[in-house]
């Protein structure tokens, strides 16, 4: 409690309170009356005292009860304020919408049903705004009231009015999101709304006090970075079970066969938010049917405590190989729904096998061109190495276009992006250093766990004359021969490099098994950095780019839920649609026709967390930590109340003087 003027309410009391005390103690000088008898005068026999000037203070509810009036007006002077209840003045509504507030341990109300987390939370928002506007002479003025949705970004959803029915109905626009849960944005949005410029001086205005009420779990990412200011304050209304437990599926990997594409192989990661391990049914699903489900029940390990901080139990599990010709969409989901069902499935999409697609630069090579075509790519096309090299300059996603490209002898030099098998002379390649010739090599080595070794016998593999060469830091041997590497293979960002330095007849290798599978091996490899398994999965909260055919044309992404973000491609024939918010699988629609899909993970292990802070632990002007929890708030002005009591106190006195005349 504070007092805006203590000095006048003392003034008062210490001017009125010892008179009043006086009155009752001083001896009356009583004048001489003759009467019958004393006993027909009760109130006589109490002053037949000894002369004195004062009397012993005796007990009198008269006395009792103007002193309790003279003490609340005096009180009431003094102009009293305390703190958390506060009515008038600026009050923003902070309603976290993030992932874990779709938690369904919520108060369904007369339904009796379980309601979200933020469906709770929006009913105790609205019943806030209800009491903040129920303002009277003696409760104070009404409140103004700002509305704020939070998670991964924050959104202004009423700015500051007196309006109650148009921040409840702000209130009821908050939508969930699947992100994280950070209020710093939302808190600067408050700020920057009581912002104002004095138009005479153009100086900043003193600082408005405002309250910020936050709604919410408390599981806030950026909560350590808050830092109030003098002007601010806090009550937390604190949202679901502190007791909850909860497990997601929080990733997924996939494995292709290199002997049949068509076979993938899912992985998944699943985390467990609770004190006790649990078991559970995981099933895989291929277009939202079941395709197989793990022989037995899963178990989930309890969370753990790894130097005071909490982490989730975890468990990766591995799914069967399965045929997908067509490729589809893959998710890994638990059987049985808990408290958090958002986060109980995780998919993603994988493309079907792409036929291959070859490029041949060189010489006309009758042995290279056999060993290409046993492959049967899809299309093979052959080059001059100048030819490609002026169509790559011409077009920059040219060489990108093909899945490999085979060069024999001589290179085009600057090496236009792409992935190589390169047989011959490397000058003037990355991941290689040439310094001469060597002549009569044989195998000694190689690193036959390689992908590019797989099934290839190397110990009656001669080589009469091929480059010396020595592996820059990207350059990885695969074949060490007795006067230098073999093979190289060398990543690049832009480049994927296999490095053969050496003309193949320049040695007894194409009459050998092992040339095609090396060869069939390097091309399989090669076009690994081409086609992924699965389509990369979009961060959530991200825009996607759509190319549309042409201006003017609508572009929609639609979820599974029904959440539906719309755009129209400009001159460009370009759309951008987004944000897309929720976890799960978006469709993308070209003029009401789906052309593709897109998969959006999640957060993280940290939003499948679901037990609720009791407080929440921010830090104050003067550096030290103020816990908010359920209580606290702006300063309220009571004095009303201290006058009400005051007028009562003199009521009820003056009914008890008149009862005893």
């Amino acid at each position: 409690m504070t007092w805006l003027d203590p000095w006048t309410g003392l003034l008062v009391a210490g001017g009125l309170l010892p008179p009043l005390i006086a009155l009752y103690i001083l001896k009356l000088r009583r004048r001489t009356r003759e009467v019958p008898s004393t006993l027909l005068w009760r109130t006589a026999t109490a002053d037949l005292r000894a002369n004195v000037p004062f009397q012993r203070l005796r007990f009198s509810l008269l006395l009792l009860l103007q002193f309790l009036v003279l003490a609340l007006l005096a009180l009431a002077l003094s102009q009293p304020e305390v703190q958390g209840g506060a009515r008038a003045g600026k009050h923003a509504m902070l309603i976290d919408r993030s992932l874990s507030m779709q938690a369904q341990d919520g108060d369904g109300g007369a339904t009796g049903a379980q309601a979200t987390r933020l469906a709770e939370a929006k009913r105790q928002a609205t019943d806030r705004i209800a009491s903040l506007h129920s303002g009277s002479f003696w409760m104070g003025d009404s409140a103004s009231v700002m509305v704020v949705a939070f998670g991964g970004s924050a959104q202004v959803l009423s700015g500051f009015t007196d309006g109650e029915q148009q921040s409840s109905d702000a209130v009821e626009t908050v939508e969930p999101v699947d992100g994280s849960s950070e209020i710093l944005e939302a808190i600067e949005l408050v700020r920057s709304a009581l912002a104002t410029v004095n138009p005479d001086d153009q100086e900043a205005a003193a600082p408005e006090e405002v309250v910020l009420e936050i709604f919410s779990d408390g599981r806030i990412d950026d909560l350590s970075g808050v830092a109030l200011r003098p002007e601010e304050s806090i009550i937390f209304h604190s949202i679901g079970d502190p007791a909850a437990a909860n497990r997601g599926v929080v990733s997924l990997g996939m494995t292709r066969d290199p002997d049949e594409p068509s076979l993938v192989k899912t992985l998944a990661r699943l985390v467990h938010w609770g004190d006790v391990d649990q078991e559970a049914d995981v099933e895989l699903r291929v277009d939202g049917r079941p395709r197989a489900v793990l022989p037995v029940p899963t178990r989930l390990p309890a969370r753990v405590s790894v130097d005071g901080v909490l982490r989730p139990g975890e468990v990766e599990v591995a799914f069967p190989a399965i045929a997908l010709p067509q490729g589809g969409l893959v998710e890994v989901a638990f059987s049985e729904p808990d408290m958090l069902p958002r986060d109980d499935v995780a998919g993603i999409i994988v493309p079907p096998p792409r036929e291959l697609r070859l490029a041949l630069l060189g010489a006309d090579d009758f042995v290279l061109r056999s060993v290409l075509e046993s492959l049967e790519p899809a299309e093979l096309v052959e080059f001059s190495a100048k030819e490609f090299l002026e169509r790559s300059q011409q077009d920059e996603a040219f060489s990108r276009s093909f899945d490999a490209i085979i060069v024999r002898g001589t290179l085009p030099l600057p090496l236009p992006p792409g992935r190589y098998l390169c047989f011959g002379n490397p000058e003037g390649l990355p991941g290689v250093e040439v310094f001469g010739t060597k002549e009569g090599a044989v195998v000694v080595g190689s690193r036959s766990d390689h992908a590019l070794l797989r099934y290839v016998a190397l110990d009656e593999l001669v080589v009469r004359l091929h480059a010396a060469v020595v592996p820059t830091a990207r350059g990885e041997v695969v074949i060490e021969g007795s006067e230098g590497p073999l093979a190289i293979a060398s990543v690049a960002p832009s480049l994927q490099l296999v490095i053969v330095p050496f003309d193949p007849l320049d040695s007894n290798w194409p009459f050998q098994r092992g040339f095609l599978n090396f060869s069939s091996n390097a091309v399989q490899w090669l076009a690994g950095f081409a086609r992924p398994i699965a389509a990369e999965p979009r961060a959530l909260g991200q825009s996607h780019r759509v190319e549309a055919g042409g201006a003017g044309r609508t572009v929609q992404a639609t979820h599974a839920s029904g959440r539906v973000r719309s755009a129209m491609s400009g001159a460009d024939g370009l759309a951008v649609v987004g944000p897309l918010d929720l976890l799960g699988i978006w469709s993308i629609e070209v003029g009401g026709v789906t052309t593709s899909r897109i998969a959006v993970e999640g957060p993280g292990e940290d939003e499948s967390r679901l037990d609720v802070a009791n407080e929440l632990q921010v830090s104050s002007p003067n550096g030290q930590a103020v816990s908010a929890s359920g209580s606290g708030g702006g300063r309220r002005a009571i004095w009303s109340w201290l006058l009400l009591a005051a007028l009562a106190m003199l009521a009820l006195e003056w009914w008890w003087y008149l009862r005893q005349v």
